[in-house]
């Protein structure tokens, strides 16, 4: 009886084991293929009216859960540079813009990040309903390098 090389025996048990590898790779979300690291520039948080009942506007950001920035108070048609403010993130992130509150924070914005890399400035602006129109709240400005 003839005995299969050392080498082959490895390769013919190590090959169950790249197949598995390699279906499991093919198999993950189109997301996680978009790669790469990104930078996201923030430009601007514009306040145009208060809405929260104790007329205390406090915006926050976070990206991926994280907080990065926060003002402490907001007034009506205030419009808030943020040029420089900047965070590295890899593929693409959720950008939020919350408002600091003593219970639960509201979430006034939510944007998905990183794959609008090098459009150009984007921005978001949330509007209420206030019975008879739609009323400007915040709008958050941003664009996204890498």
């Amino acid at each position: 009886m003839r005995r299969t090389p050392a080498l082959l025996r490895r390769v013919f048990w190590a090959l169950p084991v790249v197949i598995s590898l390699a279906l499991l790779t093919s198999a993950m979300p189109a997301s996680a293929h978009h790669g790469g690291a990104h930078r996201l520039q923030m430009v601007s948080v514009t306040c145009h009216t208060l809405m929260d009942p104790g007329n205390d506007e406090e915006p926050y950001l976070k990206l991926n859960g994280d907080r990065f920035w926060q003002h402490q108070d907001c007034s009506p048609g205030m419009r808030i540079d943020l040029n420089g403010l900047s965070r590295d993130f890899w593929a693409d992130a959720d950008l939020e813009l919350m408002e600091d509150d003593f219970g639960p924070d509201d979430e006034i914005l939510w944007a998905r990040v990183g794959p609008d890399a090098n459009a150009g400035l984007q921005s978001r602006t949330r509007y209420e309903w206030t019975g008879y129109t739609y009323v400007a709240w915040f709008t958050m400005e941003w664009y996204v390098t890498g």
